[in-house]
Formats: C-alpha cells, structure tokens, sequence
C-alpha cells in the first residue's frame, strides 16, 4: 500500500504529498521522511539511533537535531507532546506513532482535482517550491542559533574503579547492565559478575577457583555464555542463567591463549540466540580459527582457515547475521591484528574467503556492529594523545574515521542493543625494570630488591651485555616501542632503534658485546634485526611472510636462535648470524630459547604448560628441567650453577623469584616478587644482581560514554 489516511490527512509515500482535508501540506523532506518511518512503523518504538541512521546517514548530529526535527513534525500535525495524538515519545528510547491509520492503493493526482487547472497546478508548485526554500533557510538560521554545536568528543566516565581488572564487558539486550569479568578484591582470579548501570554494587554469578572470562549476553538477556580456563590451554564453554541462580551447563571445550589474551572477547552470540561463534584450534600456539557451536546440540562447524602464521579472534556477528567481523592477528605472542569481515549465507556458511578491512600496521581489536548494521567500531592500539577508537562504515566507502572519545589504552568496546551507550575497559598498567641482589652480596641496610628502570612508561625485558655494564631493554617512552640502552645502575639510558614499528623486543647482546639482535614488527609479520651497541641503522635478518621472534645468540657467537610457527606451532630454530637457511631445533612447541653458561645445552620454554626443557647441542634427547614457570616462560636465566627462574607460589596469588641447583635438582624461593612480574629475566656475568620485568600498576576500569551515536 502506498497511501496511509489518520484523521484528517493522508500520506502518499509514492507521491510524496501530505494532504490535510485533501489540501497540500507543504513540509521539508526531512520533515517528511519522518512521519513515513514513523507511520509505517506505527504500533512499535522507533528508536533514536535508528531515527539518526536513516535521515542522516552520512553525517554525525546530535539528538537535538531528532527532537527539533520531531517538534517541527508536531505542529504540521497539530499535535502536542502532552496530547500525543499522533506521536508519543516514549523516555529515553524513541517515538511511536499511536494514531489509527487506514492503509489504501489510491494515488492522489493533483491533476484530476476539480481545483486545478494546468495554470493553476504550475502556480502551485511554484509557491510550493518557494515556501520550502523559505522554510530550509528559517530552519537552517534557528537551528544554527538555538541548537547546541556537534561535540568535539564524548565524555566518559567510570562504570567501575575497582581494585584489580575489570575486563570483556558485554550489554545486556536492555541496554540497563553490564557483565563482565573481574579478579576480585584480593586479584587471585577472574570471575563473572553484571553490574547495573546508575549504581549499585556488583552482583557475582560465578565462584569456581578457575578463572572465568570473555561473558557474551544472550540476545533474548536470559543466558550469558563464558569461557572456564581449566589448565593446559585449554577453556569450557559454559552457559548460566541471568535471570535466575543455578549451575552452568557445558557446551564443549576449546583451546584458549595465555592469560595476556583474556582481556580479548572469545565468544559472540548470532542474532537468533542460536550459535556461538568463537576461536579455537590444536593448541594454544597453534592457529587459532573460528567455528560455530550450536547451543542445541554442541555441533561445532569451523568458519575460517588462516595461514600457519595468523591467529583468528574477537568474532562479532551482524545485527542481520550476514556478515562476521573478527580480529587476524600475526601469531601468538604479538601486537599485530587487522579487522576482516566474513560473509555469510542463510544458513551461516561461509561466503568465499574473508575480506580485509583494515592494514593499519598497529594491534586492532574488539570489533563491534553498530545497531544498523552500517558500521563496525573498533579499538586500535595507539601512544597516548591518539585516538584509540575508530568507526568503519561498510555500508558504503568503507572509510576509516576517529571516534573522538578522549582515551588511550583501550581494549575492548561493547555497545548497547539500542545503541545509545558504550562501554568499554581502559587498560591503566604500568611495567618497570626490578633488580635483585642475592643475599650474599646485597647491603644489609637497603632492601634486596628494588626498581632499577623506572619511567612513567613500560619498561621491559632487560639484558646484561656480557662485560655485565649496560642493559638493554625495551621501552615506550618515546612513544613507540623500541629497543634502549642504559648503564648498569639503570642511569643514562639512550634510545638506540628509530624504528617506528609496531613494536620492538627482546633485546639480546652478542658475546663480543658489540652487537644486539632483537624482534621487531615493521608490518603485520615480526622478523629480527641486528644493529651495532654503539648505534647505527638495524640489518634486517629475516622476511617473508613468517614471524620470528624472541632470539637470542648461540655461546661462541656463530648462530642465532629463534622460535617460529612455520610448522603450524612454535618451534625453535637456528640460522647463521650473519643469515642463512634456518634448522629446526626442536619437536614441541616452544619460544624463548637461551644457551647454557658452557655451551653444552639450548633451554627453551613450552607451551601452554611453561615447562622448561634442554636440548644437549652434542646430541641427544631433550629432557624436562623445570615444571611451573611464570610469565609464559620467559622470565628464566641460566646460570654456571643452576637457573634462575620466577615461578608461581603455592597459592597461585603471586610470584616468586627462585633458583634451581643443577647438583641437588632442587628448587629455593629467593625473594617474593612485589608486584606482578612482567617479560624477561637476566644475570649479570658476576651473578652479583638479576634484573626482571615487573608490572607496578596492574589493572582496568570499565568506563562508560552515554547518549553514544
């Protein structure tokens, strides 16, 4: 039907005419427009955002420009907000139209009226014409004056400022609550808690002593879904009512990353409340992908297939469940991620080969659909100043545009169903370089641990030089990640890389002390480099399309070690110093390989369990030294008697600094870790001080921007 009559008038959406008492009513198309979205989605609530979407499609405004455009409406109408007889404004969500209409196929044609004369209809639409230029240009001038202009930025303010971490919020389909993870008061472990908006202490859903995250709302608010980390890289996918108390129901187990990934959100509901999509894979250094798992019958049906380089995470479905936007990061382990977008047939399968929405040579994360399904919002890691959250509109340019909200160190969004809120976790830790004495040489008087490279930037990873003078380490306080060099007592330090890129790491110093080999990400892939200790232009070592990372160099200075997923998992390998074919070393999956003291053994860490293992470099096969390591393994140095590593205490709570003797096979605490430790772990040639990474400021609010559009 394309005429619509309600009391005196009549709506031809063809003609695009109002008549009141079969006369012409001259109104603006916006103003038009309007009253047939309200008119033919009369008997429901018409949404603000969903008012902006559709008569301002290019352009941001604010609801201002809804409510006057609304006003204008009901004075053409002669209606009033209190008589409503026509629109009602329903508080906080939108307007309704609540007049009885009459639906017929009758067109009104201006020339078969009795009234009009073909002189007379040419008259008419020359007023007609006139009156709406007049009435665009008063509208234009009190709209310029009286309405308030488009903010420069949204306002933020916190939704939670608890001790600890508060990550992957999800909305709740009201728009009312938030559910998300937390580490508690005394931050031992993660559990799923909904938080109201406007007040109120948190209420706790879970309490099982393994950590809970990445919750995902149901679409009909009555289930929320959450990953159960049970050990060994591997999680549950749990389901729990959000309406009533009672045990969680499993639907399957998947492999889950390390703890520096929960931040991420694994799992999101399609739009029928009838799948989950979320990642999964082999192992936890192996490739990730993404499958579909029916909430029914626990099918699982996989979505995309990555190279063995890339990671597929953070899925997002679209209000219409055609598409599924996720994050293809660059391997386990690194800060490199674009968005891609699937597309998806009726019954959800894929569509071709996913497309690539983004080559920002930075960490993009947690992408979210706009309720219109016109635009994705996403976080893109940035240095403080920049903005961290952007809109992609795929409806039409695919445009890449800053959402002007005042923030750095965001990592994961949620946006209400109506749109109109957004909330999303502001990262707020801080790393520093620690150093410890052993007891033997450590003066009395002071403490035997302290920090040693502090700024109000990430310090990271130290190394020794071999003479045990200088340290390098990697830092942020130029603004990007790059490698710096600093004297023994942690003073002078000097930037010794310019490189620009996403990030660069795990600095580590030749034997002779005059060269350091590290990992650095220009794009998307990580490859080393070699650069002199005095300064000068890096050597790239590595290319291609794989990553290599966290290197180190052999005893005598002849190769350098690296760990790879060129075999579908992380694996170590060799290659000559000065470049060349690379072997591989070892059959388990693995990253952070060191030499030992004399030369005779490689020790590398495993994943997921963090294990430490040596390999004898005459021949031989590898052997378990170490179970239970901290920090994904990395924070371990081999000494000429045993190894230092840091390790998790009894209760799993906090960290431990210890050492393990080669002649007992023994392990002893050394000195609780004050903070939470952070990567890398190194020994002075003289054993006289071991310096660490340690976070000093450890956690995330859940902040919260109203009245979003």
């Amino acid at each position: 039907m394309d005429c619509f009559s309600f009391g005196p008038f009549l709506l031809d959406r063809t003609a695009r005419v109002l008549l009141r008492d079969d006369r012409p009513v001259v109104i603006t198309a916006k103003i038009f427009e309007s009253l047939v979205m309200l008119v033919e989605n009369r008997g429901r609530v018409v949404a603000k955002n969903e008012f902006l979407a559709t008569l301002w499609p290019d352009t941001m405004v604010e609801e201002a420009n809804l409510v006057q455009t609304i006003s204008t409406l009901r004075k053409v109408l002669d209606d009033t907000p209190k008589q409503h007889r026509y629109i009602a404004t329903i508080p906080g969500r939108g307007y309704s139209f609540v007049a009885s209409v009459f639906e017929s196929s009758s067109v009104w044609k201006p020339a078969s009226h009795s009234l009009f004369s073909k002189r007379a209809r040419a008259l008419y639409y020359l007023i007609s014409s006139i009156s709406v230029l007049v009435l665009l240009g008063i509208a234009e001038y009190f709209l310029a004056r009286r309405l308030p202009q488009a903010p420069t930025f949204y306002s933020s303010v916190p939704l939670t400022s608890y001790i600890g971490a508060e990550i992957c919020p999800s909305f709740a389909p009201d728009g009312e609550r938030v559910v998300f993870a937390w580490d508690g008061e005394t931050q031992d472990n993660f559990d799923i808690y909904i938080k109201q908006i406007g007040g109120g202490p948190p209420l706790r859903l879970t309490s099982d002593p393994a950590p809970d995250i990445s919750p995902a709302w149901s679409p009909d608010g009555r289930t929320i879904a959450f990953l159960r980390v049970i050990g060994d890289g591997k999680a549950r996918v749990l389901l729990i009512s959000a309406v009533a108390p009672g045990p969680a129901r499993q639907l399957a187990t998947v492999t889950v990353l390390p703890e520096s990934y929960f931040h991420l959100r694994f799992i999101s509901w399609s739009p029928d409340g009838k799948w989950l999509a979320l990642s999964d894979g082999p192992s936890s250094s192996g490739v990730m992908s993404l499958f579909l798992l029916s909430i029914e019958t626990g099918e699982k049906r996989r979505l995309t297939f990555p190279s063995v380089d890339y990671d597929d995470l953070n899925p997002a479905f679209s209000p219409d469940k055609s598409h599924l936007a996720f994050v293809r990061y660059s391997s386990w382990g690194t800060n490199a991620s674009d968005l891609y977008l699937l597309e998806l047939s009726s019954d959800l399968k894929p569509k071709g080969q996913p497309q690539r929405l983004t080559a920002l040579n930075r960490q993009a994360a947690s992408p979210i659909w706009t309720s219109d399904g016109r635009a994705i919002l996403f976080t893109r890691h940035e240095t403080a100043g920049s903005h961290s959250f952007w809109r992609i509109n795929i409806a039409n340019d695919r445009n890449i545009v800053p959402i002007p909200i005042p923030t750095d160190n965001s990592v994961a969004l949620t946006l209400s169903f109506q749109g109109k809120r957004l909330v999303y976790s502001r990262d707020a830790s801080v790393a520093n370089v620690w150093g410890y004495q052993p007891d033997r040489f450590a003066n009395r008087r002071v403490s035997s641990t302290r920090s040693w490279i502090t700024s109000t930037w990430t310090e990271d990873n130290p190394q020794f030089s071999p003479d045990g003078q200088q340290i390098a380490y990697e830092s942020v306080r130029s603004g990007r990640s790059e490698i710096w060099i600093c004297d023994r007592d942690g003073l002078h330090s000097r930037q010794l890389t310019s490189l620009e890129s996403i990030t660069s790491s795990f600095a580590r110093w030749s034997p002779d002390g005059k060269s350091i080999v590290f990992q650095s990400r220009p794009q998307s892939s990580a490859h080393l480099y070699i650069v002199d200790a005095s300064g000068g232009k890096p050597r790239q070592l590595t290319s291609g399309p794989g990553n290599e990372i966290s290197p180190s160099w052999s005893h005598n200075g002849k190769w350098i070690y690296f760990a790879s997923r060129g075999t579908g998992e992380n694996q170590i390998w060799r290659m000559p110093a000065n470049g060349g074919p690379a072997t591989q070393m070892t059959k388990r999956s693995a990253w952070c390989p060191l030499e030992s003291a004399d030369g005779q053994y490689l020790y590398y860490a495993t994943i997921p369990m963090l294990e430490l293992w040596r390999l004898p470099l005459a021949g031989g096969p590898e052997e378990k030294i170490i179970t239970g390591l901290a920090v994904t393994g990395s924070a371990y140095a081999p000494a000429k008697g045993g190894i230092y590593l840091i390790r998790p205490t009894k209760d799993h709570n906090k960290q431990e600094l210890a050492y393990f003797r080669f002649a007992t096979g023994k392990i002893r605490a050394l000195t609780p870790i004050p903070g939470h430790a952070s990567l890398g772990l190194t020994l002075s040639r003289d054993e006289r001080l071991i310096l660490y990474g340690q976070t000093d400021q450890l956690g995330s609010d859940l902040m919260l921007v109203d009245n979003f559009h």
